[in-house]
């Protein structure tokens, strides 16, 4: 009796699926948040690099397609090049543009150059200067505009305050910053260069900040 008793008792035990699930969602949960920030995360950083990319491209060339331009004009270029970067971004965002001139043997000279006013990580070239461009460019002798954008950015889940490694258990449970990678600060940096589209070069005659 008392051993048909106990062995009815584990057979219902071990039938008895009360709770299974709630067991099983709170073994996956962890994994699934991981999952969905990682996802939020690698998408801001793929709409943060694609957003300075074309405002590289869009700077120098709508600047190369004016045989003349002005401080003014360029300014003008620079604030269309803000609306195009996402408003939380555009705080860090840096650019300049030059004109260079690249002579038959291969060196090159900065003729003019303007920047957005708001570099930090970048140096702006100086008239004068020597440009270093890719060496594709470099093979005739011309004028280029070039352009130059960099971001500084922090992604929307570190910025939400949770971070990778902040804590990696609570009770011996693995939190998500254990789960998750690293996810710092990444930096977007892009170069476009243009060659003038309705003259031999671009001139600018106060470009200078």
């Amino acid at each position: 009796m008392t051993r048909s008793f106990i062995s009815n008792t584990i057979r219902l035990f071990v039938r008895n699926q009360n709770g299974t699930s709630a067991i099983e969602f709170a073994l996956t949960a962890p994994f699934l948040l991981a999952m969905l920030l990682f996802s939020i995360a690698a998408n801001d950083a793929v709409n943060a690099s694609t957003e300075i990319g074309k405002v590289s491209v869009a700077v120098a060339d709508i600047i190369s397609q004016s045989p003349t331009v002005t401080k003014e004009v360029i300014d003008a270029t620079f604030g269309a090049a803000d609306l195009m970067v996402n408003s939380t971004r555009r705080a860090n965002l840096e650019i300049y543009v030059v004109g260079v001139e690249v002579y038959s043997d291969g060196s090159t000279e900065v003729l003019w150059s303007r920047d957005n006013g708001n570099l930090s990580s970048l140096t702006k070239p100086e008239p004068g200067d020597f440009y270093t461009l890719p060496p594709e460019v470099l093979v005739r002798a011309g004028f280029i505009v070039s352009s130059r954008a960099r971001l500084s950015h922090t992604n929307v889940v570190t910025a939400s305050g949770i971070k990778a490694g902040r804590q990696d258990k609570i009770a011996n449970v693995s939190t998500v910053g254990a789960i998750l990678p690293g996810m710092g600060d990444s930096i977007y940096d892009y170069e476009s260069n243009f060659v003038p589209r309705t003259s031999i070069r671009t001139s600018c005659d106060n470009c200078s900040n």
